[in-house]
């Protein structure tokens, strides 16, 4: 997969210095656990963890999201849908 190479890329936005970046970074996360969940899998204790410990409430909130959508995709697959 394309998205898979890249991961090493989004992990860093996770810790970057910039604290804008880190409140979005988790969102990437989401979105990918959604629709690629076996591609955050690896990633979700990293994820657990900020959701629970990063000192930034918003960081926490999309991370918690991130998680829920990777887990509930798991659980509840839905295809890929493209525009025709």
């Amino acid at each position: 997969e394309a998205l898979s190479s890249k991961m090493d890329l989004f992990i860093a936005l996770l810790e970057d210095q910039a604290e804008r970046v880190r409140i979005e970074a988790p969102e990437i996360f989401r979105v990918m656990g959604k629709h690629l969940p076996e591609v955050v899998l690896p990633y979700i204790e990293k994820l657990r963890y900020m959701a629970e410990h990063d000192e930034n409430e918003v960081v926490r909130i999309h991370a918690a999201g991130a998680v829920k959508a990777t887990l509930s995709a798991l659980v509840d697959p839905k295809p890929l849908s493209f525009p025709q």
